[in-house]
């Protein structure tokens, strides 16, 4: 019973990540990158493009290490 739970939290986490877009995938930086890596691609882009609310969002999301976390664990941060 407790794996079934488990199972179905972890496929509903995966279906929701499917919807959303990917916050290292706009940027364009792997997950594993350091914050100070972040910062430099959040720059390097916003000076090449206006910065949307999407890019905002990323970063405002991967800058900060507690909703990074949560957002790698799949919850919704916003």
């Amino acid at each position: 019973m407790y794996a079934d739970v488990c199972a179905f939290k972890a496929s509903s986490n995966v279906l929701r990540r499917s919807k959303t877009k990917d916050c290292y995938k706009i940027p364009g930086v792997p997950r594993d990158c350091t914050e100070a890596d972040i910062k430099k691609v959040y720059r390097r882009e916003s000076l090449k493009h206006q910065p949307d609310k999407v890019l905002i969002k990323s970063h405002a999301v991967l800058s900060d290490l507690w909703r990074r976390e949560r957002y790698d664990l799949g919850e919704d941060v916003r």
